[in-house]
């Protein structure tokens, strides 16, 4: 399915003024009572099987993980041989595929967005992505075998430990010292040859929101002044059903257990062009960013927020 880029016009940003809640990042749509009776009737149903199916599903995966970096000292230290990455990757794809789907996510929208500027031509280097929760993650791992900037403690944590690990993800080592081995390593990547390490994915916002807005864009990403490629996800919140899919101020049991309860999730997920940075935007990383900000936020129709 491809569309267009849409303009935001004045009328369209009074709508987004008008959407719960106005202009406020991190407020999540209350769940309704009948949203909760809903979620009764139905997570009675659905929550068990789609557990137990997550469960074997990241069983499947730290399995694949652990035989997949077997021999490895540290995954994340050089890049795998061309077929050991073709065959960790192409698991790790469907896994992610299947995991999305025992969250509910039985169908995803896919949009592709056309544009002559900036030039389609260049080879990103980075991914980046609004952030309103772990799902857009897991898509990005799914449609293109993406690694991760991750907090260090994810390296320790049973199943998305091995897993992580295998994904050649980068952990982020919160002292001064481990901060600047952080940034080497995400340079490094960025200017490595194509195809020679995964495509790495950031959400430059540092954090979930309810998706309503996209606030301050950080500028790791930025400051290579390599071509990224901007994707733009939605996952509305129902009326009819009266959950919030967003991952902002909310417990995670609850969240995977509303998340699970619904007969559906929607994600609609669009593919912008490929952004090459003008050399303006090369030597200064938070232009760049905010550029790359202001075409996402005008794809999916929401104001961005400081």
């Amino acid at each position: 399915m491809v569309g267009s880029i849409p303009s935001k016009s004045t009328s369209s940003m009074d709508d987004n003024k008008n959407r719960w809640p106005p202009f406020h990042p991190f407020i999540r749509h209350p769940t309704s009572r009948r949203g909760k009776v809903l979620m009764a009737i139905t997570g009675s149903i659905l929550v068990p099987i789609r557990f137990i199916g997550a469960i074997l599903v990241l069983f499947l995966a730290m399995i694949w993980a652990r035989i997949a970096i077997i021999g490895l000292n540290d995954p994340s230290a050089k890049p795998y041989s061309p077929l050991r990455r073709r065959v960790i990757f192409l698991g790790f794809r469907m896994l992610s595929r299947l995991l999305l789907f025992c969250y509910g996510y039985i169908w995803i929208d896919t949009i592709s967005h056309e544009s002559t500027e900036p030039h389609q031509h260049a080879v990103p280097k980075v991914v980046v992505c609004n952030h309103t929760g772990f799902v857009e993650l897991l898509y990005l791992a799914y449609a293109y075998g993406c690694c991760f900037v991750a907090k260090g403690e994810i390296k320790h944590l049973p199943f998305m430990g091995w897993i992580s690990q295998a994904m050649q993800c980068i952990f982020v080592d919160r002292t001064s010292a481990g901060a600047s081995n952080t940034s080497h390593k995400i340079r490094e990547r960025m200017h490595a040859d194509p195809g020679l390490w995964p495509l790495l994915a950031i959400a430059p916002e540092g954090t979930t929101t309810n998706g309503h807005v996209l606030i301050h864009f950080l500028t790791g990403a930025f400051r290579p002044g390599q071509p990224v490629l901007p994707i733009a996800t939605e996952m509305p919140y129902s009326p009819s059903w009266g959950y919030d899919p967003s991952f902002s101020c909310v417990n995670m049991t609850y969240h995977i257990l509303g998340l699970m309860s619904q007969p559906w999730n929607r994600l609609t997920v669009h593919h912008l062009a490929v952004y090459e940075p003008s050399e303006a935007e090369k030597n200064d990383a938070q232009l760049f960013a905010n550029n790359v900000r202001e075409q996402i936020a005008k794809v999916i129709n929401v104001p961005s927020y400081e």
